[in-house]
């Protein structure tokens, strides 16, 4: 998706209530014909561990740091970075981080009124979710596409890039159904899907959806 193309999406995500806020859209040219996206700040908290990953901890680093794409109505993070080779998805890591509790941004809910880590034990929680899409790195138990689901050590195979669409779809069905009528056509593929696995990850269980 190209930056403009992104920004008009980005515009509807708001208009329907779905995304609170959104950070700016940077795109620049990385050498090779590629070009690198990123909403808002995606980097890791300066206080981030490898251990704490989707920990309370996590979330309320990332809200107060900043770092993060969008921040959905009820609290939860959205993260997009990517790289465009021509028309083509080269890599992405597409985060969905959910709220440690849920929250009413639009009328004023804050990091502050969240439970404390004590309450937090007891608090319901959606799992997080990161997409990743990165062919160099690929190798033994490192697939080219796959899908860390709450944990930096697991690797779950997926058949191929997502889309940025494919992924607010997935997000947007799988946990805000009522935006579905207003996001499903937006949000519906406009290309064919192209499976990008290696031999040894197809013979593993692995997530085919489409792209």
């Amino acid at each position: 998706m190209t930056p403009n193309g992104l920004n008009i999406l980005i515009s509807k995500l708001i208009d329907c209530g779905f995304v609170s806020s959104s950070g700016p859209i940077t795109a620049s040219h990385i050498g090779n014909g590629r070009l690198s996206v990123e909403v808002g700040d995606t980097s890791a908290p300066t206080r981030f561990n490898a251990g704490y990953e989707n920990s309370y901890d996590h979330y309320v680093h990332m809200v107060e740091e900043g770092r993060y794409s969008f921040m959905v109505s009820d609290g939860a993070l959205l993260s997009l970075k990517y790289e465009l080779d021509g028309n083509e998805m080269a890599a992405h890591r597409f985060v969905y981080v959910p709220s440690v509790t849920e929250l009413d941004v639009d009328n004023g809910d804050t990091v502050e009124m969240l439970p404390g880590p004590i309450e937090y034990f007891s608090t319901p929680r959606r799992a997080l979710l990161r997409f990743e899409y990165d062919p160099p790195a690929f190798g033994d138990r490192h697939p080219y596409s796959h899908l860390h689901l709450n944990s930096a050590e697991c690797r779950m195979p997926v058949s191929g890039a997502l889309s940025v669409k494919s992924f607010l779809y997935l997000v947007v069905d799988a946990f805000y159904p009522q935006f579905l009528p207003e996001l499903e056509q937006e949000l519906a593929p406009t290309q064919p899907s192209v499976t990008h696995i290696g031999d040894l990850d197809r013979a593993r269980p692995y997530l085919k959806i489409p792209l």
